[in-house]
């Protein structure tokens, strides 16, 4: 998709937002709980159609914090290869249900 593509198409920027924080995280050494936290919050707000938190959720995940953030609870956190699965699960779905434009 080509990036004008993406800056007209919100899910479309947070779809590749998405798909860059979870190429950061795979090469990243240990990706921290925040930043997982982070990703898995912005898997959720794509699938609520929240497609510009969703980015912004992306993109913080990308990088560590050290100021005292929200985190999810332990009992809902997810590892890596769960997000990408979700991703892949949520991306599909709104792939599907989409509407077609006019002919």
């Amino acid at each position: 998709m080509r990036r004008h593509d993406a800056a007209a198409d919100p899910c479309a920027a947070a779809e590749i937002a998405i798909e860059r924080a979870l190429a950061v995280l795979e090469n990243a050494p240990s990706p921290s709980v925040d930043q997982l936290s982070d990703l898995a919050d912005a898997i959720d707000s794509l699938k609520e159609g929240a497609f510009a938190v969703a980015a912004d959720l992306a993109a913080v995940a990308q990088a560590s914090r050290t100021l005292p953030t929200a985190r999810r609870p332990q009992s809902l956190a997810r590892s890596l290869p769960d997000l990408k699965a979700a991703f892949g699960a949520t991306r599909k779905f709104l792939r599907a249900t989409r509407a077609k434009p006019p002919a």
